[in-house]
Order: structure tokens, then C-alpha cells, then sequence
């Protein structure tokens, strides 16, 4: 509109000017019409400018307001996350101790049911029964049948009524009137110690016994091969080796030679394995007997001790002797019965007896005194 302005003054200037009419007048209101023009020249100039500076104005404001909200989104997204990380650990911390809590109150359900089962059976003992698998069976039933026997009190007694046997295995049956029958009595003796024929004359004993048993009895006596044919008496070696063993345990070396016993005299038959004899009798311990007697048995771990006194008496002489003075006597006008009254001055032995698997084998003989 402005430029419609100055268009319309020019030309009515130049009109006034060609046509010469009211000079002056025309250029005063050329003048006047020339500084409105300029005037509204820069208000249209101040306008733009405004309207210039308002866009610019208005983009940083915006390029603000969208700096301030990118911040505010991430202040926020921080601020939800560590709400839900505080929830979520304050929920975890809840399910923990809820899960504590359940746990302790299942375990002392648990013990409170095992006191319960433990206390049940207790009482079911006091009253006499027991749990087999699934069964409850009263005790008090079958305790007379199931009750082992009362462990025995192992006083002397008990030793002297069960092991006294031990010594009757190992005397010799040889005839006392000969000073060979004295010879395990002179010395201290181990069992390879001892000369063979002693040890054969011990096994021989134990196979005339169950030859006397089984002849009493009319049972043959088991394992045993004796015959007594033309007057001689024959043992093979395989029973007196089998008797051998019972009596010193199956380590102990056998030794098959000549031996006697009683009246009678076995050779030992290489060609035939066996032990002969001519049956005969003979006057056995006629003026002299060895006597002895058992005076304690014990035992310490493994071995059987067993304590004896044994002499020799005289049956013409009425008197006693030791086995170290076979010429002098110890007591005299006594009799035989008078043993235990004596025995002081008689001779005092040890055996030993060792334990292999459930049996005991003499092992050793000691001369105390």
C-alpha cells in the first residue's frame, strides 16, 4: 500500500510541475508527502524485524522446551526405574522371609514328628515290643525262647570245670617205675621242644580212648583204623596223625617213629604207613605212681594257664618225692591220699594252652619250682 502511495504523490507532482500551477504549495505538500512516505517506510521496516525476531524467539523457545522435556523424560524413566528396583527388591526381601519362615516352620514339624516316632518307640520297648519291618512283635512272647543264656561269671571254678581237660590230654600213660616217665617233668619244654615219642604216646592215648568207647558202645569209633590181629596191634599213621593234630593244632610237625604205650611197643611200618605192636601185658606203675593235680587255670588274652602240682610216690616206701631227688623223699609214712598235705614240697609246672580259631593247643611247660 505504501508504494500505491508514493506512485499517486510522484505523478501529481510532475502534473503540478508541467502545468506550473501553485509551485510552492505543490512542493510543500510534495515534502510532506515524501516524510509520510519514509515514515511509513520504517514502521513496515520495524514490523518485519518484529515479526523476524518473534520467529527467533520462538525457535529457541522451542529448542528449550524440547531440551527441558527430553530431561524430563529421562528424570522420569530414572525416577520409575528405581521405584521399580526398590518394589521389586522390598517384594524379594518379603518372598525371602516368607520362604524362611516356612522352611523353620517345616523343619520343626520335622523334628516334632521324629521326637513323636522316637518317643512312640520307646514306649513300645518299655513294653515290651519291637519293630520288624512293618511289624510290631511283642518281645515278652518270645523272650524266654530268645533270651541268650547269662554271661558266666569266669571265677577259677568256672576255669577248673571247663578247661581241666586241657592237662588230661597231654599226660603220658607210661609206666612210672622207669625214670623215662619222668622226663617232661625235669625241665622247661616248648612243643618242638619235646621229643616225638612223647608227643605219638599223647596222640595213641586219644585212640585207645575212642577205641574203648566205641567198644563199650558197639559204635565205631569215626576215622579210626585199629585192628589187633595175630596178637598185634596196628594204628595206621593217618589216625594218629588226624589225633596228632586235635591235640597240638594242625602247624605241629608229626613225626613217625617208634613209641610206647603202656605195654606196648610200636614200630613204625615205612612200607605200610602204619604203627605196630605185639599185643602183650606187663606190670605197669607196680611200686611207683606220678601223681598231679590241678591248683588254678586261667587265662590272659589269647593263652590258657594252667597251674599243677605233681610228685612221685612211693608205694612200698609209703612216701612222697619231687622230680629234682629222685633218692630222697619229701615226706614219709604218708599215703597217697595225703596229697594236698604235701604238695608244698612238691614240684609246681605251668602249662600254656594257645588259642587257634575256637580251640586252645598246648604250646610250652614251665618247671616253677
Amino acid at each position: 500500500m505504501s508504494d500505491t502511495t508514493e506512485m499517486t504523490v510522484g505523478e501529481e507532482v510532475t502534473k503540478n510541475t508541467k502545468r506550473g500551477k501553485k509551485g510552492t504549495q505543490v512542493t510543500k505538500t510534495a515534502n510532506s508527502a515524501t516524510k509520510v512516505s519514509k515514515v511509513k517506510t520504517k514502521k513496515s521496516d520495524a514490523a518485519k524485524t518484529t515479526r523476524t525476531r518473534k520467529k527467533t524467539v520462538d525457535l529457541d523457545t522451542f529448542m528449550a522446551l524440547q531440551e527441558q522435556i527430553a530431561a524430563n523424560q529421562k528424570e522420569l524413566l530414572e525416577s520409575i526405574s528405581d521405584t521399580f528396583q526398590t518394589t521389586l527388591s522390598e517384594q524379594l526381601k518379603r518372598a525371602n522371609r516368607r520362604r524362611r519362615w516356612n522352611n523353620f516352620f517345616r523343619d520343626v514339624i520335622i523334628i516334632i514328628l521324629m521326637l513323636g516316632f522316637g518317643y512312640s518307640v520307646h514306649l513300645l520297648y518299655n513294653l515290651g515290643y519291637r519293630i520288624e519291618g512293618t511289624n510290631i512283635v511283642n518281645t515278652n512272647e518270645i523272650q524266654e525262647a530268645e533270651a541268650p543264656a547269662a554271661e558266666p561269671v569266669k571265677d577259677d571254678d568256672w576255669y577248673l570245670a571247663n578247661y581241666s581237660y586241657l592237662l588230661d590230654q597231654i599226660k603220658t600213660d607210661l609206666n612210672a617205675d622207669s625214670v623215662s616217665a619222668y622226663y617232661l617233668y625235669s625241665d622247661d619244654y616248648k612243643l618242638s621242644d619235646i621229643k616225638p615219642e612223647y608227643l605219638l604216646n599223647m596222640a595213641y592215648r586219644q585212640v585207645a580212648r575212642d577205641q574203648a568207647t566205641a567198644a563199650s558202645t558197639g559204635i565205631e569209633a569215626q576215622g579210626s583204623t585199629v585192628s589187633a590181629k595175630d596178637n598185634t596191634v596196628t594204628v595206621s599213621v593217618d589216625t594218629l596223625k588226624a589225633k596228632f593234630s586235635e591235640l597240638f593244632g594242625e602247624s605241629a610237625k608229626f613225626y613217625a617213629g617208634n613209641f610206647s604205650s603202656g605195654c606196648l611197643n610200636f614200630s613204625y611200618q615205612r612200607a605200610n604207613e602204619t604203627f605196630e605192636a605185639k599185643n602183650q601185658t606187663c606190670a605197669l606203675n607196680q611200686h611207683r605212681e606220678i601223681i598231679e593235680e590241678i591248683e588254678r587255670i586261667y587265662q590272659e588274652g589269647e593263652v590258657i594257664y594252667l597251674i599243677s602240682r605233681a610228685g612221685i610216690y612211693d608205694k612200698d616206701e609209703r612216701s612222697f618225692y619231687n622230680f629234682n631227688d629222685l633218692f630222697r623223699p619229701v615226706a614219709k609214712d604218708a599215703e597217697q591220699t595225703d596229697f594236698n598235705e604235701y604238695k608244698e614240697r612238691l614240684n609246681r609246672y605251668q602249662y600254656q594252652f594257645k588259642k587257634s580259631g575256637e580251640k586252645f593247643y598246648f604250646s610250652k611247660i614251665t618247671k616253677l619250682d
